[in-house]
């Protein structure tokens, strides 16, 4: 069945699919606002709220977006990357413990 679809379709298909998600991606973060048009529907074509980006979504958003591409132009960056994140993310808290042990257990 693979096989019987061409190769041209298929990367019509993987593109097709990832604009979409793109769209609805900015969307929801705020990058992209939807503006009514004359016919009464809603188009994704205005760009934040008043043509200025002022939420925090669109915040992360950009600065996610220079991130992932300084990451893809400097060769090497992503191992370099991860010794940074490892120190900068949080410890994971288990619901319903202390945060820390302030006297030794008793036996």
């Amino acid at each position: 069945m693979c096989r019987s679809v061409p190769p041209q379709l298929k990367t019509a298909i993987g593109v097709g699919s990832g604009l979409v998600l793109m769209i609805i991606g900015r969307v929801d973060a705020g990058f992209v606002r939807r503006v009514p048009d004359a016919a009464g529907t809603t188009v994704p074509v205005g760009l934040g709220i008043g043509g200025k980006l002022v939420t925090w979504p669109s915040l992360v958003f950009v600065l996610g977006l220079l991130f992932t591409l300084i990451l893809m132009i400097i060769p090497g960056s992503q191992i370099l990357i991860y010794p940074v994140l490892w120190i900068l993310m949080p410890t994971e808290r288990i619901a319903g413990a202390p945060a820390q042990i302030t006297h030794p257990p008793t036996i």
